[in-house]
């Protein structure tokens, strides 16, 4: 029989499972995302048994999860077939012109 030792449950640290594991390493993620500075790249390289497209959707639910303070995050696969995630540089917004501006501009 194995020999056991009594212990307090909060001196002991569980080893997450199924979603609680899904969990932290979704959150993991979402750090590791957030805090890429604009102009450098994070290369997230696939593990055993993973496939570039399973990481691209990692990525994605990460994005989506996080909201608005990842909207400008990218990703490119690079020549080693690793996932290359970078932030997008900033693009002007594009407004439409009014319809009286438009007839101002036609007159």
């Amino acid at each position: 029989m194995s020999k056991g030792t009594l212990v307090s449950l909060d001196s002991v640290s569980l080893k997450p499972e199924g979603e609680a594991k899904a969990e932290a390493l979704r959150m993991e993620l979402i750090s590791q995302l957030g805090s890429i500075p604009t102009g450098q790249a994070l290369v997230l390289e696939l593990e055993e048994g993973e496939t570039i497209r399973g990481l691209k959707m990692r990525v994605t639910t990460a994005k989506r999860i996080a909201g608005d303070s990842l909207a400008d995050i990218a990703s490119a696969e690079d020549q080693d077939g690793n996932l290359v995630v970078f932030r997008k540089a900033p693009t002007a917004s594009r407004r439409r012109k009014s319809r009286e501006a438009e007839e101002v501009e036609a007159a």
